[in-house]
C-alpha cells in the first residue's frame, strides 16, 4: 500500500478530490452535467487518435475537447430544443471516432502481444 507508485497515487488523489468537488458543485449549479460528461468522452477519442498518429496525446485531447465544446456551444445557440440534439450528437460522434480508431479499422499494424 505504500509502494512508490501508490505514494504518487495518494498524493494526486489528495489534490484531485477537493478540486473535483468544487468543479462538480459549479457544474451542477449551472446545469451542465451532460456537457461535462460529453466533452471528456470526445477528448478520449482525440487522445487515442493522436496516439495512433504518433503525435502528442495532449494535443489530440485538447483539439477534440475544443471542437466538442465549440460544437455544443454553436448548436446550443439555436434554441432550447437544439441543445438536447447537440448534447446527444457530441458523445455519439466521440464514441464512433474512438471505435473507428481500433486496429480492425485501419492499416496500422497491431503491436505484438507479450508472450
Amino acid at each position: 500500500m505504500f509502494a512508490g507508485f501508490m505514494m504518487n497515487t495518494w498524493a494526486v488523489a489528495t489534490i484531485v478530490a477537493p478540486v473535483a468537488g468544487i468543479v462538480g458543485f459549479f457544474v451542477v449549479l449551472r446545469g451542465s452535467a451532460f456537457p461535462a460528461h460529453a466533452i471528456p468522452k470526445g477528448a478520449f477519442a482525440g487522445a487515442a487518435g493522436a496516439s495512433l498518429l504518433g503525435i502528442s496525446t495532449l494535443a489530440g485531447l485538447a483539439a477534440f475537447s475544443l471542437v466538442g465544446a465549440l460544437g455544443i456551444g454553436a448548436l446550443g445557440r439555436r434554441g432550447r430544443s437544439d441543445v438536447a440534439t447537440a448534447l446527444s450528437v457530441t458523445p455519439a460522434h466521440a464514441t464512433s471516432a474512438s471505435s473507428n480508431m481500433s486496429p480492425e479499422h485501419n492499416d496500422v499494424p497491431s503491436p505484438p502481444l507479450a508472450g
